[in-house]
């Protein structure tokens, strides 16, 4: 049992590297999954809200909707960023538009 465990371990760790490499080359749904391990701290990644939130911006920039969201929950939330009420507003409605 051990050694299954350590093997499933390996092998997250690994696809969080594949994911991390594909976020910093500018994927955009790459780097909203890795804003929400961050915010979350799922799968061994350190829970930081505040490295989540670069992620989130870095996707929304792109016009990824799902970190639109995430931003504009941050934004009204204080959480990861400072409370900014009508910034996060605008992220939600960016977001709600793309369905």
């Amino acid at each position: 049992m051990a050694g299954q465990a350590a093997k499933k371990q390996s092998s997250e760790k690994q696809e969080i590297e594949k994911l991390r490499k594909k976020a910093e080359a500018g994927d955009a749904v790459a780097q909203n999954q890795m804003g929400d391990l961050h915010w979350d701290g799922l799968q061994g990644v350190e829970k930081n809200q505040e490295t989540a939130f670069e992620w989130f911006s870095k996707a929304a920039e792109q016009g990824n909707a799902d970190a639109e969201y995430s931003m504009g929950f941050a934004l009204l939330s204080g959480q990861g960023a400072g409370r900014d009420l009508e910034q996060g507003r605008t992220m939600l409605l960016r977001a709600a538009e793309k369905g």
